[in-house]
């Protein structure tokens, strides 16, 4: 039997930010921001193509470079561990470009508390994502 095995996640910069920008969606919640954007490609594809990028500024989060680090090691590891578990339920002509921002209290909420949010901006992405096949595909269906 083969092994499932996820794709690779890419962790680099947005490649055209002010499109990107412009074209995401937006949901903010109380320990960080999230920006996300779905594109389908028409080129055939292994796998979906995901890029994730983590953002804690110094005015946002702390000057000191260590708690900054912290705060997106913490947000990379919840992301990982979401995408790891729901890699294969999404299309393989899907791009998905995912930004997110940390806040000064994502450092000090607890872990749980973190956990339910990013779930929750992750809910709405794969929401999105169900409303873009159903679009895609003329099913007319709610959601």
């Amino acid at each position: 039997m083969e092994s499932v095995v996820p794709p690779s996640i890419c962790r680099s910069p947005i490649i055209n930010f002010t499109k990107f920008y412009a074209e995401a969606k937006r949901s903010k919640a109380r320990h960080s921001v999230s920006l996300d954007r779905i594109v389908r490609t028409s080129l055939p594809q292994k796998e979906p193509v995901i890029r994730v990028s983590f953002v804690a500024s110094k005015k946002g989060v702390d000057k000191r470079a260590v708690r900054r680090n912290r705060a997106k090691r913490r947000l990379r590891a919840l992301v990982s561990v979401l995408l790891k578990r729901d890699w294969m339920f999404l299309p393989k002509d899907l791009e998905l470009e995912w930004l997110l921002l940390a806040h000064r209290s994502s450092l000090v909420c607890s872990s749980k508390e973190l956990e339910t949010e990013v779930l929750a901006h992750w809910e709405r992405i794969k929401a999105s994502l169900v409303r873009h096949n159903a679009m895609k595909e003329g099913i007319d269906e709610r959601i």
